[in-house]
């Protein structure tokens, strides 16, 4: 017995619906170009091993940021705060200021860019960059980490920023 009935093609509306009412934890990812900083907000970071530590996250090949990342050895991965609705916005939005006054960041030792407000931001090694239609599955190894104080995680569900109520 099939679970699921085969469907020869599924258009995009549809399936960015159904991924609609998949709640993500939003995220964004930092990094240095020859031109200065990048970023970009996601909602695509998973846990793929933990010997080594290995995440994953995806980005769209339009993006902005993604010729930075093409070329980019490292970057930063901040985890938001359910407070950090602005940032994630911010860094969501083509053409903003991403890096500006509005944006606490500073460098990292090893130069990375690094959201200052992240309560959690792993600095990672990229190993791999998988083309995936119209996206790049992004590998990397997680090189260091930084924890400050806890967080309440900021959800990215239903076309909108979410809390998780408690």
């Amino acid at each position: 017995m099939s679970l699921l009935t085969p469907q020869p093609t599924v258009d995009r509306e549809t399936y960015r619906s159904v991924f609609r009412e998949y709640a993500g934890d939003v995220i964004v990812v930092t990094l240095d170009g020859t031109d200065g900083p990048h970023g970009f907000t996601a909602t695509s970071l998973t846990s793929v091993s933990a010997q080594p530590p290995i995440v994953s996250f995806v980005i769209n090949e339009a993006s902005s940021s993604w010729p930075a990342l093409r070329e980019a050895p490292t970057a930063v991965i901040n985890l938001l705060d359910a407070s950090h609705t602005d940032i994630a916005r911010t860094f969501a939005t083509h053409g903003a200021d991403r890096f500006g006054a509005a944006t606490p960041w500073h460098r990292l030792d090893s130069g990375e860019p690094v959201l200052t407000l992240a309560p959690i931001a792993l600095r990672v090694e990229i190993t791999h960059r998988i083309p995936a239609g119209e996206q790049h599955v992004v590998l990397a190894q997680v090189s260091q980490v930084r924890v400050v104080g806890t967080r309440e995680p900021l959800l990215y569900w239903a076309g909108d920023y979410r809390r998780i109520a408690s």
